[in-house]
């Protein structure tokens, strides 16, 4: 659980992010996404013990042809780059995440 104090702030970073072009928001096809996420479940599941959500976010990352997949989950990176994103460790990066 966060304190009210944390979601404010993130929130801020959020709103900065958007505005300064660092995020956009982008359409999905729901029906495309959830299929991509079925197959990369299945093809790897078993092997990175990838769960539900973990997968959907890659599968969406990989139908929005994002640069560079930043996540600080040790699953999700390991799936997004064995399917070839460029993935950002923020748990590992030397300046970690703004807060």
């Amino acid at each position: 659980m966060i304190s009210n104090d944390e979601c404010r702030a993130i929130y801020s970073q959020l709103r900065d992010d958007i505005e300064a072009q660092r995020l956009a928001s982008v359409g999905l096809d729901l029906d495309r996404v959830f299929t991509t996420a079925s197959e990369r479940a299945r093809a790897y599941t078993a092997k990175l013990l990838t769960r539900s959500l973990d997968v959907l976010h890659v599968a969406a990352a990989q139908l929005t042809r994002c640069e560079r997949f930043v996540s600080a989950d040790d699953r999700q990176l390991a799936l997004a780059k064995s399917i070839g994103l460029n993935v950002v460790d923020i748990k590992r990066s030397r300046r970690g995440p703004r807060m």
